[in-house]
């Protein structure tokens, strides 16, 4: 995702939080997540002596109002503080890895690798992410909450609008065995140099449309929207859901509720 993706969820706020992977799929895809992010981790360190200009290394942080990932609040309409650090190739191979504070009693820590490239105005991005919470996974007896999730997204250039469009899945979300794909279309208008004007409209797919085994749940198949005014590092964000509020449990924080928020957000290039 990592930078398409990551980018609209730092610019709309970022990462859920709920799985249980009892299932040997689940298994499966935590273990390899693990073993490539390990080796990965192990290659970078590697490699980075020897690849010079072949190589990017850099660290982003960010401050915001609310944490909101997918029209979804993550911090119960709390402010959150967050930050992240990626590696990338020439080749398009990157690995990278991000955190911010939550209120599903940890914090979020997010692995990811994945394979990026340009053919001309089209780029392409495949990839892996793994969605921890460490705290809530290591203080039993409940279920771990952490889920991974396959992802691909195209972005190409339309006239003066960047647009991209992706598609990410996962067998087992927020703490549940219920499959859900989810799907995202961007657009984002540089006014000015320092002025941009950005959408995003995503929809969720669930495979149980009322997902009862958990607090967390109840909600339906949903679609959000949010639109946000950036200048230079900082961004004024309004999001809405399409979510009805008397078919939602009461720990969904009002997530059919409207949510406005500002952020701030920046990169370091640590090679330079």
């Amino acid at each position: 995702m990592a930078d398409a993706l990551h980018e609209f969820d730092r610019l709309y706020g970022q990462g859920c939080e709920y799985q249980t992977l009892n299932n040997l799929l689940g298994e499966s895809i935590m273990k390899k997540l693990k073993t490539l992010t390990t080796a990965a981790g192990l290659a970078v360190a590697l490699a980075l002596p020897a690849a010079g200009a072949l190589a990017d290394l850099t660290a982003n942080g960010s401050a915001t109002s609310n944490y909101v990932w997918r029209g979804l609040t993550q911090t119960d309409n709390g402010p959150a503080i967050q930050g992240g650090i990626d590696w990338s190739a020439d080749f398009g191979l990157y690995v990278g890895t991000w955190t911010s504070n939550s209120s599903f009693g940890s914090y979020e820590l997010d692995l990811y690798a994945g394979w990026s490239q340009e053919f001309g105005p089209v780029s392409i991005d495949v990839g892996a992410l793994y969605y921890a919470y460490p705290q809530f996974d290591d203080s039993g007896p409940a279920d771990p909450i952490s889920w991974p999730e396959a992802y691909g997204s195209v972005s190409f250039k339309a006239g003066p609008v960047d647009m991209s469009a992706m598609l990410a899945y996962t067998n087992g979300i927020f703490g549940t065995k219920s499959d859900a794909l989810y799907g995202e279309f961007g657009a984002s208008w540089g006014i000015t140099k320092d002025l941009s004007l950005s959408g995003t409209v995503g929809a969720y797919d669930f495979e149980n449309d009322k997902m009862t085994d958990v607090d967390f749940a109840g909600y339906e198949d949903y679609i959000w929207g949010g639109v946000s005014l950036g200048y230079k590092d900082f961004a004024f964000t309004v999001s809405k859901t399409n979510l009805d509020q008397d078919k939602l449990p009461a720990t969904n924080f009002n997530d059919w509720d409207t949510k406005v928020f500002v952020s701030w957000s920046h990169e370091w290039d640590l090679l330079k």
